[in-house]
């Protein structure tokens, strides 16, 4: 479901900390071979720099940075980069999304993509946005407000502070899946027509390690075992959680711990206790996470995880465990002991999780007049339900339509900006279609400053099991409204509120329903609503902008636009930079 967003922004930003610096960041993209999980043999896979996970990057929120991507993968394969959460304020073009706001990068040649991080921090990554690449062309991102907030080796003594919060020290759990399949095989399944389902990975995989049963990789010389983080005793720590990987929802939980979420998606939350977390493809979560005083008789404690809103329902995840390590323990084993694992929700419908109990904290006075007021400018309808093509690909309906075959010769952006701007009726688009799509370029259509409800409605056709899908928006950070189960009826739901509190995300859930509620008036006897949930946004970001849902193969999806605009003109800042600039050739 390749959903793009474009708006006008007619407010513009001024520069705010003086201490803004120029990050360069050189990502060269090549094949190597690696076995993250011990199994059997090594496969080939595209990297960063020749590693897995990609190689972490670090920035001020005022910095501007400038990443040059490299793609030295020599097959003919293309690739892109996408800075997952970044909004990219004026720099749409750099968002990396391939047909949609650049070309694809070509074997040979780079792109520079350059922006600046503007009223941003926090806990974000990037990915490749082309085929199947996020598995492994994917790494963390991470903002932080000021000094005081950045971890100093020369003063490791100081305390850590972001907003309220103070902390000793921090550490990152960056999460992926792993399958037993050559790359290219893998991709043939998923794009082609013998798709069915997601049979789920060989194994969940914790800053890139694991091992994998019942191969007992682990006894291999070479294998290094899960992940172990370790710890003080006393001390306090900010865990950051990625979720760098690309279908599943996942259950997590520390044994003998407590978990404080302190920030989500790169937004400050009020602290919020809880055993467990959920955690969708593409949500970062950050805990404060007290290590307890006494370390007692047991040192090592087991992070599990298991799969929620799966087909796999309910068992903990293929070998998704990691642990957190005292440093008075000189155990060399990394054996999970299932007497000592922790508890998580392994019902067969599970509940979802409790974001209605929880708020952001600093909400801008905009967001938060945005979030009271009781009905938004417009609200715009995206259903999506798995569908057969007549060759048997499977892919995505929005709105009862099929994507176009082929991917476009210019991407959308150009194609905006060269040809259709000047012959743009706003008003007269907004009647072209039910919700205000415009097939013409496959986008919704809003207009600059508008406040728009956004609802994504999860259908299934016949018997096949009603799912949960996770969306994200790019450029733009959503506030949850509200969520139901089967069908989204305006005017039953209109006024309908979920979430008491603002809580600003840009990924989101649609849970699936047990509630099978046929559609009125449906050409699909057997369609059925899934559940549904409603976002709001305001359109004051420039740029056209992805829309999609992180729980299918990205070919899986169409590509299709919510696209916002001004009647004035667009600002410079949106045109797109000469091509020499930004595709020189690989040395």
């Amino acid at each position: 479901m390749r959903i793009v967003l474009v708006v006008a922004l007619l407010t513009m930003f001024s520069a705010h900390q003086a201490s803004a610096a120029l990050r360069r960041f050189n990502l060269d993209i090549s094949w190597g071979k690696i076995n993250p999980d011990c199994f059997m043999q090594d496969l080939p896979a595209p990297v960063v720099n020749g590693q897995f996970p990609a190689p972490t990057l670090y920035a001020l929120d005022g910095d501007e940075v400038e990443a040059n991507v490299c793609n030295k993968m020599n097959d003919g394969t293309n690739t892109t980069i996408h800075f997952h959460g970044i909004k990219q304020y004026g720099t749409s073009y750099s968002d990396g999304v391939p047909y949609i706001t650049q070309n694809p990068i070509k074997p040979g040649e780079c792109f520079l993509y350059k922006f600046k991080v503007l009223n941003q921090s926090g806990t974000y990554y990037y990915h490749s946005h082309v085929g199947m690449q996020d598995d492994t062309v994917s790494g963390a991102f991470i903002v932080y407000p000021n000094e005081a907030a950045r971890p100093d080796e020369n003063n490791s003594n100081k305390k850590l502070r972001d907003g309220p919060y103070e902390y000793d020290e921090e550490l990152m759990l960056y999460f992926n899946e792993w399958w037993h399949q050559p790359y290219y095989e893998r991709e043939a399944y998923y794009y082609g027509p013998d798709y069915t389902l997601d049979l789920g990975s060989g194994s969940i995989l914790m800053n890139g390690r694991s091992v994998h049963f019942p191969t007992m990789g682990l006894f291999k010389p070479d294998c290094p075992g899960f992940t172990v983080l370790q710890v003080e005793p006393g001390k306090t720590y900010r865990l950051r959680i990625i979720g760098g990987h690309t279908y599943q929802i996942l259950g997590f939980a520390i044994a003998g711990h407590q978990l404080t979420i302190m920030e989500v998606d790169g937004q400050l939350t009020e602290l919020y206790d809880t055993d467990y977390l959920e955690l969708p493809a593409g949500q970062r979560i950050s805990l404060l996470l007290k290590a307890h005083d006494e370390t007692s008789d047991r040192k090592r404690y087991t992070i599990a995880t298991n799969y929620r809103w799966h087909l796999r329902m309910p068992q903990y995840s293929n070998n998704g465990y990691a642990f957190i390590d005292y440093l008075a323990n000189k155990a060399l084993h990394s054996i999970v002991d299932p007497l000592r694992i922790p508890l998580l929700p392994l019902t067969s419908l599970p509940i979802p999780f409790p974001w209605p109990e929880m708020a952001s904290i600093n909400v801008p006075d905009l967001e938060r007049r945005i979030f009271e007021r009781k009905e938004a400018d417009r609200t715009i309808i995206i259903k999506s339900v798995l569908n057969k093509m007549p060759d048997g690909r499977a892919r995505f309906r929005i709105n009862d339509s099929l994507p176009p075959i082929g991917d476009p010769v210019t991407p959308l952006l150009f194609g905006l900006l060269e040809r259709f701007l000047p012959d743009m009726d706003i008003e007269a688009m907004s009647i072209l279609a039910d919700n205000g799509y415009y097939a013409r370029n496959r986008t919704f259509h809003v207009k600059a400053n508008e406040v728009v409800d956004v609802v994504f409605q999860d259908n299934s056709i016949g018997t096949f099991p009603c799912m949960t899908h996770a969306w994200h928006i790019h450029g733009h950070s959503h506030l949850l409204i509200a969520r139901g189960e089967g069908l989204y009826d305006h005017e039953k739901h209109k006024d309908l509120r979920s979430y008491p509190k603002p809580i600003l995300k840009d990924v989101s859930a649609v849970y699936g329903t047990a509630v099978i509620e046929k559609e009125k008036d449906s050409d699909y006897a057997l369609e059925h609503g899934c559940g549904w949930t409603k976002v709001r946004i305001y359109t004051d970001n420039p740029g056209y902008w992805l829309v999609h849902c992180h729980i299918t193969p990205h070919m899986l999806q169409g590509k299709w636009a919510l696209l916002a605009e001004s009647p004035d003109l667009i600002p410079s800042t949106l045109r797109y930079p000469a091509p020499e600039q930004y595709h020189p050739t690989v040395d």
